[in-house]
């Protein structure tokens, strides 16, 4: 049987140069020219990032191999990325996986293992098969439901499902999650905990020795932000450490947000310009910002916008001292009910 063990993968020659540095993982969706553009790549672009990276000396590793090495506290090679894919669409097989094999690139497909066989827009269970050694399997869940509506019995019995099934369809044991939709909260986490998953959130950033199990981020890449430019860019992001961060609760009615505030804490490093530190909420709004200087910290607080019900996001940036076009990024997720208590629909 393939099991993936995070405590025993992997034997593998990193005779290249070691230094302490940060990793990025890219997650995408449908990689395809019909499907919506919103969570679609045009294949030749996806291309692009692929010639990119492998032009330029990046390491695509597979996602548990790094988590294995940063877990551990170990150092990776310089520029080392991963690649995902979220919902097992049929595009990772039809149109991504010939210029995945062009430029042997592992990858990691995140199944909600109810959809698999079921639909026309998904994989098969023999093509995921077919993918192999190239691939490998992570969960989104059996329904692919908002979790955080959920109750904890509910949510433990879902992803022991899907982890059943990935078990009995590919021979193949994860512990590996995608939240769907990136929804997460402390019920769900404590299922995640309980069954010693890493969880893949849609917080973007990149990750290094100090990433929480439960909260990796990644940088999502469609047609509207995946151009080479920005790409570029994206790989160059470090990530931004925020201790002491408040509030905790994510969830909250419309008019909850009017008393509101983002609050942590920064510590002082060398190379961090903290009066070049940029929030901006899910549209790019520019957001207030007020900093409060301690001996060994900075305490930032941030005003929640008049955000509208839905999922909401802000990022946070600041500019390294040191690298040229480099910079600190972290992002925070919050999830907005109506003032009438009603979720969102999609």
């Amino acid at each position: 049987m393939r099991i993936f063990i995070l405590t025993a993968l992997f034997i593998f020659n990193l005779s290249a140069k070691i230094i302490p540095t940060h990793s990025t993982i890219f997650v995408y969706h449908h990689v395809s020219n019909t499907t919506s553009k919103s969570t679609s790549i045009n294949p030749k672009l996806f291309e692009k990032h692929l010639q990119y990276l492998t032009q330029n000396d990046y390491k695509i590793w597979p996602l548990e191999k790094i988590l294995y090495q940063l877990k551990h506290k170990k150092d990776i090679p310089k520029k080392t990325v991963a690649i995902t894919f979220d919902d097992a669409y049929k595009s990772i097989y039809t149109k991504a996986y010939a210029i995945l094999k062009k430029y042997n690139a592992p990858f990691t497909v995140f199944i909600h293992t109810s959809a698999i066989n079921n639909s026309n827009l998904y994989l098969t269970w023999e093509q995921l098969k077919k993918m192999q050694p190239l691939i490998s399997y992570g969960s989104h869940s059996h329904h692919h439901d908002f979790l955080i509506r959920k109750e904890k019995d509910f949510i433990k019995k879902d992803l022991k499902k899907a982890h059943n099934i990935l078990k009995e369809k590919l021979n193949y044991e994860t512990k590996l999650f995608a939240y769907p939709f990136g929804e997460s909260n402390k019920k769900i986490k404590e299922v995640l905990k309980e069954l010693d998953y890493y969880a893949l959130t849609q917080k973007s950033g990149s990750i290094n020795k100090d990433f929480k199990k439960l909260e990796i981020p990644r940088f999502p890449l469609n047609n509207f932000y995946g151009k080479i430019q920005r790409f570029k860019s994206l790989l160059k992001m470090k990530p931004l450490k925020l201790e002491n961060v408040k509030p905790i609760k994510r969830v909250f009615k419309e008019k909850e947000l009017k008393t509101q505030s983002l609050n942590f804490t920064i510590k002082k490093t060398n190379d961090i310009a903290i009066q070049q530190l940029n929030c901006f909420d899910s549209i790019g709004k520019l957001l207030k910002k007020t900093i409060y200087e301690k001996k060994q910290e900075f305490k930032i607080q941030i005003k929640l916008p008049a955000w509208k019900m839905g999922r909401q996001k802000i990022n946070c940036t600041i500019s390294s001292k040191t690298l040229k076009d480099t910079f600190y990024w972290n992002s925070e997720l919050f999830f907005i009910k109506s003032n009438e208590n009603q979720w969102y629909n999609h």
